[in-house]
């Protein structure tokens, strides 16, 4: 089982990666989203998501423990949000020995998961900035792949001009407009 905290364009296309190697793999991976924004939601549905939960309305820890085959949480988590309530909840989710991947961007002082938690839980734990320009040329046919597995239009909500780009900033970071 794989979760994703955050259904952001990064969390969206990391949904549809994760549905998309499962299938390939002949071992289709529940996918299960997190967001509270409905077109978000609605959108890592479109993306192969087969579970989406809001972490305002849902207890989103016991709902990824019922539906992981050990019952103890999900195998991986990718944290996409970078907030510290967003990597308490993606270590929270994940089962012991399990693997948490973190690419939001990291703006506050003291991480929510000491040292001494993460031993005690055996996780794996990634994270940094993706050196994009270097993975390009060997997985550029994979990134293609997944691209023609669903209708990519699902992540445009919006036209805007160049000068529109500080405003619609703005409205994606408050999360307003229906956005994605």
């Amino acid at each position: 089982m794989v979760v994703v905290i955050g259904c952001g364009p990064v969390g969206l296309m990391a949904v549809a990666s994760a549905a998309y190697l499962g299938a390939k793999s002949g071992r289709p991976t529940t996918v299960v989203a997190v967001d509270a924004v409905p077109e978000r939601m609605a959108a890592a549905k479109r993306l192969g998501a087969k579970h989406v939960f809001s972490f305002r309305t849902d207890n989103v820890v016991e709902r990824v423990a019922e539906l992981s085959p050990s019952q103890t949480g999900a195998d991986v988590v990718l944290e996409v949000v970078g907030q510290p309530a967003a990597m308490k909840l993606a270590y929270d989710c994940m089962r012991p020995g399990g693997v948490l991947s973190s690419v939001g961007v990291h703006a506050y002082e003291h991480n929510q998961i000491s040292p001494e938690g993460a031993y005690d839980k055996n996780l794996t734990f990634t994270t940094g900035r993706c050196p994009a320009r270097s993975l390009m040329a060997g997985h550029l046919p994979h990134l293609l792949a997944v691209l023609e597995s669903f209708d990519p239009t699902v992540l445009f909500t919006h036209r805007i001009s160049l000068d529109e780009a500080p405003e619609a900033y703005k409205v994606f970071n408050e999360q307003r407009d229906g956005m994605i």
